[in-house]
C-alpha cells in the first residue's frame, strides 16, 4: 500500500520510502495418530504383554489398568489376558505441534 493505493514492486519509484509490519503468531496443538494393531498373545505378566505381530515379529509393551483389549469382539484387560489369545488395540500417540503464521503488510509514501 502506497499512499493508500495498492501497488505492485514494479511500479514503485526509486526514493520511495516503505515500512514493514510483520505479525507473527504461534498456535500450539496436540497431533494425535491412532492405529490399529493386532496379533496373538505370546507373553503376559502384570501390565506386561508380548504380542506376535502378522508379519512374525515380538513386541512387548507395557500397559495401564485402564486399557481394554479387543478379543473375539469382548473388551480385556491386560489382567485378563491368557497366551494364543487373539487381540486388537488402538495405539494413540500424542506429539506437541507449533504452527508459525507470519503476516507481512509493507506500505509506504513515494515523493
Amino acid at each position: 500500500m502506497i499512499d493508500g493505493k495498492e501497488l505492485t514492486v514494479g511500479q514503485l519509484k526509486p526514493g520511495t520510502k516503505l515500512t514493514a509490519t510483520i505479525t507473527t503468531s504461534t498456535t500450539t496443538a496436540t497431533e494425535r495418530t491412532t492405529t490399529v494393531g493386532s496379533g496373538k498373545v505370546w507373553f503376559v505378566s502384570g501390565y506386561n504383554v508380548i504380542v506376535t505381530l502378522p508379519n512374525g515379529e515380538n513386541h512387548m509393551y507395557t500397559v495401564d489398568d485402564s486399557y481394554r483389549f479387543n478379543v473375539d469382539g469382548q473388551k480385556a484387560s491386560v489382567k485378563e489376558l491368557r497366551k494364543g489369545m487373539n487381540v486388537s488395540a488402538e495405539k494413540i500417540v500424542e506429539a506437541p505441534i507449533t504452527e508459525v503464521v507470519e503476516n507481512v503488510v509493507v506500505t509506504g509514501t513515494m515523493k
